[in-house]
């Protein structure tokens, strides 16, 4: 969200209860409000003739009059150009000028259950606006949320599989109904076992209504996307992917970003429990824009414990960069060795042969590792391949694009992949390849910001 872009506060008396209709104002009396109203120029200069436009629908026959009453082939929905520079407010503002309703009074609605309320959001960060269709919009008054909400509200789930019913008392048992458990092995600390998975699993779904009505976050989104890829590489079956999907659950995720995608902090705990047997590995990530990484791997002892910690990957930034074919990297350590891996992964799969060990290769494991925090890696496995970090939900990281070889020759060297062509090149040099030919300083941007961000 831009700080700059909120919408503004409810003065007294603002939130009114009448249909939009009645709060419709006429040519004259809007001339004036916006005579009155603070100076706001900025919302019209992003866009012109040539803009895409959106679709503004109502939500009930009243909202629909409103819109019908400001279309002049009088049909009941507007158009309102945008940009994919834009926020949220400065649609709401354009939209103001074509219905002559004080934004104050109404919200926003996507197709898909978001409402905006503050009006603050980057149309580059809400789902709904990456479609290539033609935006669709709903105009809701405040008396309509209610309504609205009670039918259309987003939710989310993190979970492919649903907990399947059992009568029976045996802690073994209640895991094969609630997580599909694979193959399990007979111990006596099933109970523990249940009873830390099931509080994990009601903290992360508190964590996730937290983000009804909205978009889930872009964070979310990356640990999602990094534990799916790496669970495709598998030779697993689809319906085994789902058991293991689930089986990473989230702890903390707490993160942020400048507003327009580029990370500036997170800090991940994630849990990733074994479908074979009574165990789990934490998975800490570390992240400070321009200052560290930690990405570090625990047996837990309790809960939440952060005790026990092993290094399995660092990555420290140099310096503030002068342009961008800076080379930032200050320092890089790879600390997981062939053994641990190997141990790693006999304690989340055991060895059987009729389980999923065989089908989870080493080089799996890392990527289940790695996207059980949000990195997303693609790891070359033959010559003509590429080792690849992918971008998900427009988020960006600083240091880690120039790793990607680095990373892969590591995870190669401890899977015992024979190295290929591109492990012959000193990988400490690193070029971005998307970097440009000049040197490049931000002062030469139209708009402050990183990234030429309009919005700050």
């Amino acid at each position: 969200m831009c700080p700059n872009c909120r919408g503004p506060p409810a003065a007294s008396g603002a939130l009114d209860a009448r249909p939009l209709s009645e709060l419709r104002l006429s040519d004259t009396e809007f001339s004036q409000f916006r005579k009155d109203a603070p100076p706001a120029n900025m919302y019209n200069s992003l866009v012109d003739q040539k803009s895409p436009k959106l679709k503004i629908i109502g939500f009930n026959d009243d909202t629909k009059k409103v819109l019908k009453l400001s279309n002049p082939q009088d049909e009941d929905y507007v158009e309102v150009p945008w940009s994919s520079m834009d926020s949220v407010l400065w649609i709401a503002q354009r939209l103001e000028d074509i219905i002559h309703v004080s934004l104050h009074h109404f919200f926003l609605a996507t197709d898909d259950g978001v409402i905006f309320k503050s009006f603050g959001e980057l149309v580059c960060t809400v789902n709904a606006f990456k479609s290539r269709d033609q935006i669709v919009l709903t105009l809701l008054a405040h008396a309509d949320l209610p309504s609205y909400i009670s039918s259309n509200l987003k939710t989310h789930s993190w979970w492919h599989l649903e907990p399947e019913a059992t009568s029976s008392t045996n802690p073994l048992e209640k895991c094969k109904a609630e997580f599909h458990l694979i193959h399990p092995e007979k111990s006596k600390d099933w109970s523990a076992y249940l009873e830390q998975r099931k509080k994990a699993v009601d903290a992360f779904e508190s964590e996730l209504s937290e983000f009804t009505g909205e978009d889930l976050s872009a964070f979310h989104e990356h640990i999602d996307e990094g534990v799916c890829a790496a669970l495709g590489a598998t030779d697993l079956e689809e319906d085994e992917q789902s058991v293991l999907h689930d089986a990473v659950i989230p702890l903390i995720v707490d993160g942020s970003d400048d507003g327009w995608g580029n990370v500036s902090r997170f800090d991940v705990l994630s849990r990733i429990y074994s479908p074979t047997r009574p165990k789990s590995v934490d998975v800490y990530l570390e992240y400070h824009y321009r200052t560290r990484y930690n990405l570090k791997t625990n047996i837990p002892r309790g809960p939440r414990a952060m005790n026990g910690f092993k290094s399995l990957v660092s990555l420290g930034l140099a310096d503030v960069p002068p342009g961008r074919r800076w080379r930032g990297i200050d320092e890089r350590e790879w600390n997981l060795s062939a053994e641990q891996l190997e141990g790693l992964h006999g304690f989340l799969y055991g060895t059987g042969s009729d389980g999923v060990a065989e089908k989870i290769s080493r080089v799996a494991l890392v990527r289940l590792l790695l996207g059980s925090v949000g990195f997303v890696l693609d790891v070359a496995e033959h010559n003509g391949d590429k080792d690849e970090q992918i971008q998900v939900a427009d988020l960006r990281w600083e240091g880690t694009d120039n790793s990607a070889r680095w990373l892969g020759s590591n995870i190669r060297r401890i899977c015992d992949i024979s190295a290929l062509e591109q492990d012959d090149h000193d990988t400490d040099n690193e070029v971005d390849e998307d970097e440009y030919d000049e040197e490049y300083s931000d002062e030469e941007d139209d708009f402050g910001g990183r990234d030429g961000c309009s919005h700050q």
